[in-house]
């Protein structure tokens, strides 16, 4: 019979699989990934203008519809709100144009 020898998990490893160290440094490589600098493009500016296009006409239907009822502190509070929501907006939108 054949006698077979004993080998550790990491022998075993190296012996029946390819591997080799990762040649650059995983968490640098995601952190720069995701916190490197941004870079936008003609698609990305067109792509917020359309986001805000969409928002300022949600925001006329919204105003449109609450106008036809009588409840005017109801439409105070959601104009607020729809402000303070695209105020937010703004600020990340700068925050991630690095302006």
């Amino acid at each position: 019979m054949k006698k077979e020898e004993k080998i550790g998990l990491s022998e075993a490893i190296k012996r029946h699989y390819r591997t080799e160290p990762l040649k650059t440094q995983l968490p640098m490589a995601v952190a720069d990934r995701i916190f490197g600098k941004k870079t936008f493009s003609a698609g990305d500016v067109s792509l917020y203008f359309l986001a805000a296009l969409c928002g300022l006409a949600i925001l006329a239907l919204c105003v449109w519809a609450l106008s036809q009822c009588s409840f005017s502190p109801l439409l105070m509070g959601a104009g607020i709100s729809m402000a303070a929501f695209f105020w937010l907006s703004y600020k990340e939108m700068l925050i991630w144009l690095d302006v």
